[in-house]
């Protein structure tokens, strides 16, 4: 692992590790409401009363806020893996 190094300059803005606990929330959220739109269902029903991503999660909540490019030079440690 001693050539172990990021190919590009982009990091993560974290507070956390990993976003494993969002994305397990955001998808239990997901697939209670599409249970509820199921069991609530009728033969009139069509995929408009599915919910959409955005009225379920709302990404800038997640421990991980997005990514930021870096000055390789000025910031060597972190091209490391």
């Amino acid at each position: 692992m001693s050539r172990s190094r990021r190919s590009t300059s982009i990091a993560g803005f974290t507070s956390c590790r990993s976003e494993k606990d969002d994305k397990k929330f955001w998808h239990k959220r997901m697939r209670q409401r599409t249970r509820e739109v199921i069991e609530a269902m009728d033969v009139t029903a069509d995929a408009a009363d599915f919910p959409k991503v955005r009225e379920v999660s709302e990404i800038y909540t997640f421990g991980k806020d997005g990514r930021q490019r870096f000055d390789p030079v000025k910031n060597p440690k972190l091209m490391r893996k």
